[in-house]
């Protein structure tokens, strides 16, 4: 997850960075439409919470990668203390 960070940071402008990365096993887990693209409001509506989608990372720009999102820092997200920068 650090290389993506460093990948994303380098070659991305700032507002363009994934703030969350979701990991999807394979295309069982992606529903698509009959010309086979991503059915996008699906993935929209499970949000970023760590309950209802598994597999969620959030930017840490401190330690400089993508670490796993849990239920406490999911919290602190939504109440507002902490950054998503």
């Amino acid at each position: 997850m650090a290389t993506l960070f460093a990948e994303a940071e380098a070659q991305l402008p700032p507002f363009a960075v994934p703030r969350f990365v979701r990991l999807l096993r394979g295309s069982d887990d992606v529903d698509t439409t009959l010309t086979f693209k991503p059915r996008v409001a699906t993935l929209q509506a499970g949000g970023f919470d760590p309950s209802v989608v598994p597999r969620v990372y959030v930017r840490d720009a401190a330690a400089r990668t993508y670490v796993p999102l849990d239920a406490a820092t999911h919290a602190d997200i939504v109440a507002g203390r902490r950054a998503l920068g």
